[in-house]
């Protein structure tokens, strides 16, 4: 079975961008503007034929701003035969930022930091009273340092 896209999908998903970022892609691409966002949606559409392709067009209408969880729906959406969870989504954009991904549509801005997941450090509050001795252990041996129980009365 081939792996083949789903247009009119692509075509839906491109359809929630702005009539001007449409056009613009359009231009860059040398095919001519039009006033239908939905025309523009189906034009822009026939040339995504990959998620190299598609991960490419999304960058160049958002000028790089990707919203993860919309292109992760939208290449599950677009590209039903093919494996697709959120580490591809990261591998591609990965792939933007450096230049690097493959087809026949140039990425003319790079994903920004509001694209990348999110690494920072959470804090988390536990009640040490309520803790199990294995837990205990779990989380002294992980590094993480428990203050000391108070003696029972």
């Amino acid at each position: 079975m081939s792996k083949s896209v789903n247009t009119p999908a692509v075509v839906e998903y491109f359809n929630t961008f702005a009539l001007d970022a449409l056009n613009t892609e359009l231009t860059v691409r040398e095919m001519d503007a039009t006033d239908d966002v939905k025309m523009a949606a189906t034009i822009l559409a026939t040339s995504v034929r990959t998620l190299d392709e598609l991960t490419a067009t999304v960058v160049n209408l958002t000028e790089g701003n990707v919203d993860r969880p919309s292109l992760l729906d939208a290449m599950v959406k677009c590209f039903p035969d093919h494996t697709v969870g959120e580490r591809h989504v990261g591998h591609y954009l990965s792939l933007a930022r450096k230049g690097n991904l493959s087809g026949n549509i140039e990425c003319r801005f790079a994903p920004g930091k509001a694209a990348r997941k999110s690494r920072s450090k959470f804090k988390v509050t536990l009640d040490v009273r309520e803790l199990t001795d294995a837990q205990r252990k779990a989380l002294t041996k992980a590094g993480i340092e428990l203050p000391e129980l108070p003696e029972a009365e």
